[in-house]
């Protein structure tokens, strides 16, 4: 190995850093500063702010020399600029940093932050508008048609096989319910490919049980298989609804994939049938494959670095772009990685800036790489691989999740994550929204 530092170096800074800040009304830009230092005062150091407009920076200021005393606080005022866009979601930025070089530090190093969600975020609504849309059926291929747009299901097992947004097909393999994530090093300490072994089991095995078309209101509901050759118009609105076994946890998932005249697709997986005396859940969310040529990536969530839900605080909420290979973070022995939370918007495009836009009603995480999830996948035990023993493939895999279990770390031998970073087995249920980007 080459000794650089793992990410979770960041969540460790941020939670030793010995300036703390508290707000009671951070949009009034009252901050109280704390210094935890034995023996040095702040006035050592620049104190900064930058105001964040969905992700965006768009103000920013120093604060003059602050006298704070160890052990003690100041609530300090920022003269923030008004918050004109109603629509908008503002951060606050507060940086404290060194203003010099020392002996290991350089001028200018970061040595606390923190950040203050100053208004709340607005989640896009899918709309039901239809115009113009017609269904039809090729073969084993259902076919939906719109202004600019051609979506394709697969008649014998539900899957979304083709999107058409006039730049070539895009989908390599449709979305599927994904439970599961490969074992971390903490996972395998408390035996969790064994203990959690139904969820693998219910992310492989999944047999279509219905298949039905719904349109206008629930007033026309077909069974796929019946669908004729002749195209239909539909109004009010449109949905395909997969239904799939989980025999591993004898429950079922209900896919809906809602369809407007954008080309929006909004998918919906409801778990029902779920026993809630069953083992935790290692995620919740669907699992599905791109076109390699989709490989820049911009998300407006938690960044840049890889975080999880126990492991975020160091990761600020704003406005990140990476290459798909970027987002993978090689760790010596293969397992779960690159992840990222608190997602609002996320995009793929490809190099004319064509491609799809991910957006949910509730925060999401996500992953992606050049691999699939079962080549970080060790098995029932550990097999000691290294990188060099991943491939890189001719593919974007996608994991957009409701949420993912913690990656604990008390320690490495038997403890899980904390209960609140667990899924409890329920009947859960996760939506997003699919949209074109030209």
């Amino acid at each position: 190995p080459d000794r650089s530092a793992h990410p979770s170096l960041y969540e460790v800074k941020k939670v030793y850093q010995y300036v703390k800040f508290t707000s009671e009304n951070q949009k009034s830009g009252k901050i109280t500063l704390t210094n935890n230092y034995d023996f040095t005062n702040l006035s050592d150091y620049d104190f900064s702010w930058k105001l964040m407009e969905n992700g965006i920076q768009i103000a920013k200021g120093k604060l003059p020399e602050l006298d704070v005393a160890p052990h003690n606080s100041k609530e300090i005022q920022l003269d923030l600029p008004e918050l004109t866009n109603t629509n908008a979601e503002y951060f606050l930025n507060f940086f404290v940093s060194t203003k010099t070089t020392s002996a290991l530090i350089p001028e200018n190093f970061i040595l606390a932050y923190e950040q203050f969600q100053l208004t709340d975020y607005a989640s896009p609504v899918f709309e039901n508008a239809l115009e113009g849309i017609s269904v039809s059926k090729e073969n084993n291929t259902i076919k939906v048609h719109g202004d600019g747009f051609e979506i394709g299901f697969n008649s014998g097992n539900g899957k979304l096989v083709s999107l058409d947004y006039g730049y070539g097909n895009i989908i390599k393999k449709g979305p599927s319910t994904n439970f599961w994530r490969a074992p971390t090093d903490n996972d395998f300490g408390y035996n969790m490919p064994l203990k959690l072994k139904m969820w693998k089991e219910a992310t492989v095995n999944q047999n279509l049980v219905g298949f039905k078309v719904n349109s206008n209101g629930g007033k026309k509901v077909m069974e796929v298989a019946k669908l004729s050759n002749n195209p239909f118009k539909v109004k009010n609105d449109l949905k395909f609804i997969a239904t799939y076994e989980l025999p591993a946890v004898n429950g079922s998932v209900v896919t809906t994939y809602g369809i407007n005249d954008k080309g929006e697709i909004l998918v919906t997986n409801q778990l029902n049938g779920i026993d809630e005396a069953l083992p935790i859940l290692p995620r919740f969310g669907n699992n599905f494959i791109i076109d390699n040529a989709y490989k820049n990536v911009t998300w407006y969530g938690r960044g840049a670095h890889e975080n999880y839900q126990d492991r975020k605080t160091s990761a600020l909420v704003g406005l990140y772009r990476a290459k798909v290979e970027d987002l993978y973070f090689e760790y010596i022995r293969p397992q779960e990685n690159g992840y990222r939370t608190d997602v609002r918007t996320l995009s793929f495009t490809n190099d004319d800036g064509q491609g799809v836009l991910i957006a949910a009603p509730t925060f999401f995480g996500f992953s992606a790489h050049h691999q699939y999830n079962s080549d970080f996948d060790e098995g029932e035990k550990k097999q000691q691989r290294h990188a060099f023993d991943i491939p890189k493939r001719d593919l974007i895999n996608i994991n957009i999740d409701h949420s993912q279990m913690g990656v604990g770390g008390d320690n490495s031998w038997g403890l899980m994550p904390h209960k609140k970073y667990q899924i409890p087995a329920a009947n859960l249920s996760f939506s997003f929204m699919i949209q074109p980007l030209h």
